[in-house]
């Protein structure tokens, strides 16, 4: 169906940022610009008299830009915006939050089509979206609504505890800190669906490519790293799952919390232009890296500072309060395997998507 079908569209404010006064919270309203992160908000301002804000609940669209056209996000509060954004209202004023964010992830993948040299000013209404909403989002159980429950907008705003308040740091190799332990190579064709997650390397849907009939290998809240295909994207995993032998799993000890951990896999992750097809991030290698983590007194790692600073963090709460139960209904993740055609399995190389097309 047509864009315009679903949403009210309008260009947004002609309102300069560099003109406008910037805000503290909870003064002001958020401004939108044509960027691909923080929910597209680039500052919080003062509206001059005679604006008003638009509406929570509106999507923006990035008309055009040299690297972010056509992202959009689903903006929590009232907001402000310039000329170059799209302002969709859904047509439909009770729309879910969980629908209005599956049609800005259904626009943003059309960013292929657009750049800085090609506007999406006169075609944007007319851009062809699904005919309906995936069975998983339709069906009404709620099965990711608990991701939903997160923090209010005011989470955009930067925290108070920059990381330059983190005063004593100290070098740990990772084998001081973890278990690092290696996964094992299930093959495609090897694999048979089931419940247990399997991480592989890809970077999206937290490193899970599929979903097999084994006993998982490692324990939940491990943290998994490739050393092959997308090196050093590490992602903690709130389920007991299995690893594919391109995957090195850490597992941190039991005083390091959940925020801990995530602050473990951010540190990880500024590492990984150490490593190339040239320099390969083995296991080895990884047991002796060090880790530059905030430190206690007496030269441990600084659990409890970790997991305080990452509550410090945007939207942290929905991290920290996150416990697995949210997905412990694996059956509602289809199978990659199930979904593609046996020509497809004889192919050992490439990833799979976790939601794959229905």
């Amino acid at each position: 169906m047509r864009l315009d079908a679903l949403f009210h569209s309008k260009r947004g404010h002609d309102l300069d940022r560099n003109s406008l006064e910037d805000a503290e919270a909870p003064a002001g309203v958020n401004y939108v610009s044509r960027v691909g992160r923080n929910n597209g908000v680039s500052g919080r301002v003062l509206l001059p008299s005679g604006f008003s804000p638009e509406p929570a609940g509106a999507l923006t669209v990035a008309l055009g830009s040299r690297n972010f056209a056509m992202a959009t996000f689903v903006q929590p509060e009232p907001f402000a915006t310039g000329q170059n954004i799209q302002i969709l209202t859904p047509r439909n004023p009770d729309m879910p939050l969980v629908e209005r964010l599956w049609w800005a992830s259904c626009i943003t993948a059309n960013r292929f089509r657009f750049g800085f040299g090609r506007y999406a000013n006169r075609t944007l209404d007319s851009l062809e979206l699904p005919d309906s909403l995936p069975d998983w989002l339709k069906d009404g159980s709620g099965k990711f609504s608990a991701l939903l429950d997160g923090p209010s907008s005011s989470a955009l705003v930067p925290p108070s505890k920059p990381l330059a308040s983190i005063v004593r740091w100290g070098d740990f190799a990772m084998n001081e800190i973890c278990e690092v332990r290696k996964g094992s190579r299930i093959t495609k064709r090897q694999r048979v669906p089931g419940d247990t997650i399997y991480v592989g390397t890809a970077k999206i849907n937290n490193g899970w490519v599929d979903r097999v009939s084994a006993t998982p290998e490692f324990p939940a809240w491990s943290i998994s790293v490739p050393y092959n295909g997308n090196v050093g994207y590490a992602f903690l995993q709130p389920v007991p799952f299995c690893a594919s032998d391109d995957v090195h799993v850490l597992i941190p000890p039991p005083e390091a919390g959940i925020g801990a951990r995530l602050f473990i896999c951010s540190v990880i992750r500024n590492e990984r232009y150490r490593f190339s097809w040239g320099r390969k991030w083995n296991l080895e290698r990884m047991a002796r890296s060090t880790l530059r983590l905030p430190a206690t007194e007496n030269g441990e790692p600084a659990w409890a500072l970790m997991e305080e600073w990452i509550a410090s963090r945007p939207f942290s709460r929905t991290a920290l309060s996150f416990d697995g139960s949210q997905i412990s209904d694996l059956s509602s993740i289809p199978s990659a395997r199930a979904a593609i055609s046996n020509e497809r399995l004889l192919e050992e190389e490439g990833q799979l998507a976790l939601f794959p097309d229905a």
